[in-house]
């Protein structure tokens, strides 16, 4: 993990893990963090993200939010957080790319990252309002579940389709490092956020 001009890079091999013969990950995550913004009326995550490198088309991007377990006693070990996937764009400029709340999922297999039961075909899987007041405390970027060099520039990551009336009233305004209260997006300080970030290999990195 690095920042150059204002950019946080993840990069890195993704690679088997011998004892379980199966592709490991690459993981990038917050600490704990009372700053992000309040989600609660949003509807989507937005990154401003593009690959680099040889591996353009990698296919294991995920996003991960909190550290919540389903709250039915399903919850798999190790397997924390509410996660979505996302496909990143393999040219070299910056686009946007959308994850809507609906498409995240806590219930999820540690060996793969893959969901078993997502929040479209269960709302108890969704992200209730206690992970998205504050996204959890922490965010975290993952490469998982698919071998292959990785290389992942993001520029923002923000939360959209927000209630302006409910940004507003949580204390956005305009200017505020964390909220873009103008654009209806709650805004994350990628750069600040970044550079607090551990990187995290399982067995490889």
């Amino acid at each position: 993990m690095k920042t150059i001009n204002n950019v946080g890079i993840l990069y890195g091999v993704v690679r088997d893990i011998p004892r379980l013969n199966a592709p490991g990950f690459i993981k990038i995550q917050t600490p704990d963090s009372t700053n992000f913004p309040d989600a609660r009326s949003c509807t989507h995550f937005k990154l401003e993200i593009k690959t680099a490198g040889t591996n353009t088309n990698y296919g294991g991007w995920r996003f991960g939010v909190g550290s919540s377990q389903p709250s039915n006693g399903k919850g798999q070990r190790h397997a924390y957080g509410h996660k979505g996937d996302f496909a990143a764009p393999s040219n070299q400029e910056f686009l946007n790319i959308t994850m809507p709340f609906n498409e995240f999922s806590n219930y999820w297999n540690p060996s793969t990252g893959d969901a078993i039961v997502t929040c479209k075909e269960d709302v108890q899987y969704c992200m209730k309002n206690d992970t998205l007041n504050g996204l959890g405390n922490t965010i975290s970027v993952w490469a998982e579940g698919k071998n292959g060099d990785v290389e992942l520039h993001i520029r923002n990551i923000y939360v959209g389709g927000c209630d302006q009336n409910v940004v507003e009233a949580t204390g956005g305004s305009a200017g505020s490092s964390i909220m873009d209260s103008g654009s209806n997006n709650g805004r994350i300080n990628v750069v600040n956020t970044l550079l607090m970030m551990v990187v995290l290999c399982l067995m490889y990195c």
